[in-house]
């Protein structure tokens, strides 16, 4: 994931503005094992038995791979009381 750099497009061949960004695969790699190894949230089984210090390790260790990768990771970590609270702040609860 680092000897390939993102490549940001800014604008179609036509001159729409799109403002996409592609990854290498190597990089979707990275947070899929990051996710699937609980990175995201606390295992359910271990809830309350140090759910919380296990997932920060594992993010520990993603950031030992790759860092870019773990910010995506960490904001879905963050995030999801929030979603799940229903009370979202006016900025984001517009459409």
């Amino acid at each position: 994931a680092n000897r390939v750099l993102p490549m940001l497009t800014n604008y179609s061949p036509y001159g729409d503005r799109v403002d996409v960004v592609e990854y290498h695969p190597s990089y979707h790699h990275l947070m899929e094992v990051g996710i699937d190894h609980g990175a995201t949230r606390p295992r359910p089984e271990l809830l309350g038995r140090g759910a919380h210090v296990i997932r920060a390790g594992h993010m520990y260790m993603q950031n030992q791979i790759e860092a870019g990768h773990c910010c995506p990771l960490v904001m879905t970590h963050a995030a999801t009381p929030l979603f799940k609270s229903g009370s979202l702040p006016d900025e984001v609860a517009k459409p």
